[in-house]
């Protein structure tokens, strides 16, 4: 059940120019029951008048903040963008069916664009704290951006890799002049990345995600396996 929290600001990262997360803690004692995948809303007042906006949880159940990562292109990110530690929001949640729990496979394949990882993450570092990664049969992770730069949390997605032979990170990048690894864009890999019996996690654009739910449609993987989230 959805409820309103205060929150405060206790750290501030910036990954690369334009791209931050900010690491909230509760005021209060009471803290938030979520799923990995959910998201919040987070709400203010800006010139006057009330203002909210809705941000996957990046962070997980187990941590005792909760991570939101943004990108600044408007009103209010660029009001998040402001945010020093000690500063306070208030933040309602959680919402959303976009969860692990939806797999039914043990093959999993997650896709995300830019922020879009923000679920995705939240899953992913789920499943590694809680010791699941050798359930799976196989697990991938496509992330596409346009620079190396813009790469959020690839150390930690390596580290993942070393600790599970399970899980593969594919990095793709559209404008990374040096770089050997994969380009283009997340749907010019997937074909590489279609298995059966297979569950499928998008998040990003919705012209991403409609794009990358039709090829596997074509491919004839089930709606039910095609789990999608559209920021």
């Amino acid at each position: 059940m959805a409820k309103e929290y205060e929150m405060r600001v206790s750290k501030v990262k910036e990954w690369c120019d334009g791209i931050k997360s900010i690491y909230l803690e509760y005021v209060g004692k009471e803290k938030m029951l979520f799923k990995s995948g959910q998201y919040v809303f987070l709400k203010t007042v800006l010139e006057g008048s009330p203002i909210v906006r809705a941000y996957s949880i990046a962070s997980t159940p187990h941590d005792e903040h909760i991570e939101i990562l943004f990108r600044v292109v408007g009103k209010f990110t660029n009001y998040l963008n402001q945010l020093q530690p000690g500063d306070k929001i208030t933040m309602v949640g959680p919402f959303g069916t976009f969860s692990i729990d939806e797999a039914r496979h043990n093959k999993v394949v997650y896709i995300a664009t830019g922020t879009g990882i923000s679920p995705l993450l939240s899953m992913l570092r789920t499943m590694f704290i809680e010791n699941k990664c050798n359930r799976y049969e196989k697990i991938v992770f496509i992330y596409g951006t346009r620079y190396k730069s813009m790469l959020v949390c690839k150390e930690e997605f390596r580290e993942m890799e070393k600790i599970c032979d399970n899980f593969e990170f594919v990095p793709v990048l559209s404008r990374e002049k040096e770089w050997e690894g994969k380009k283009g864009h997340v749907q010019d890999v997937l074909s590489e990345h279609i298995f059966k019996d297979c569950d499928y996690f998008v998040c990003g654009l919705p012209a991403m995600t409609d794009d990358v739910k039709r090829m596997l449609l074509e491919k004839g993987i089930p709606e039910q396996d095609i789990h999608t989230e559209r920021y």
